[in-house]
């Protein structure tokens, strides 16, 4: 994927960019769409990137991993792409601030998790085909181009997922005074004359009601 990337005119800006915007965008995007316009699953999906990301930290912290375009053999995209945005060599950092980022930081990839996190979200809360289609679309592209430029193995992605998908677990699980999601009972389904309805637990506007 590296070397086919490299061979190519356009794409290598155009996955820098990606690579160096999207999440600082879309994952703040979705947060607050998430909040204003479905404020009921707000808490686990901010619990769930809070959760996630704070894995990932501990991840970089213990074990520092390079990335492969550190490594003879990989050209790396975002060095040889700088020229052409505020990038330096020193990963996605602005030039000249390269000592403010950290470069061991291969494993898990946020990018992919962040990215995996938004697709989730989305889908959750919206039946709308176009959203969700781009909701698919935005990991797998995030993943090919994490990859493509060097900056991840293939492995480094689905650590990404892991943890994400941990931080969702943690999240699910903690008590609505720690910033839990609280519930309410409601009913759904048809009422019959002969039985209860049916119960169903669900968020609703991130208050409990009865």
């Amino acid at each position: 994927l590296n070397d086919g990337l490299s061979a190519l005119p356009v794409l290598p800006l155009a996955a820098s960019y990606w690579y160096s915007v999207l999440h600082y965008v879309v994952t703040p995007a979705v947060l607050v769409w998430v909040y204003r316009a479905h404020p009921g699953r707000y808490r686990v999906a901010r619990n769930t990137l809070v959760a996630g990301s704070a894995l990932g930290i501990v991840g970089f912290a213990l074990l520092p991993t390079a990335p492969p375009r550190m490594l003879p053999g990989y050209v790396d995209t975002l060095a040889s792409t700088s020229g052409s945005g505020w990038w330096g060599a020193d990963a996605s950092a602005p030039r000249g601030l390269g000592a403010l980022t950290n470069e061991l930081a291969a494993m898990p990839s946020l990018h992919v998790g962040w990215a995996v996190w938004c697709a989730g979200v989305v889908l959750l809360c919206t039946h709308r085909r176009w959203l969700r289609v781009l909701a698919v679309a935005y990991p797998v592209v995030t993943t090919l181009v994490v990859v493509a430029t060097a900056n991840h193995y293939l492995l480094d992605a689905a650590a990404g997922v892991a943890v994400l998908a941990a931080g969702a677990a943690v999240a699910l699980r903690l008590p609505a005074r720690w910033g839990g999601a609280p519930v309410a009972l409601r009913s759904s389904g048809p009422v019959r004359p002969d039985r209860p309805a049916p119960a169903v637990w669900e968020e609703q506007d991130g208050r409990a009601a009865a």
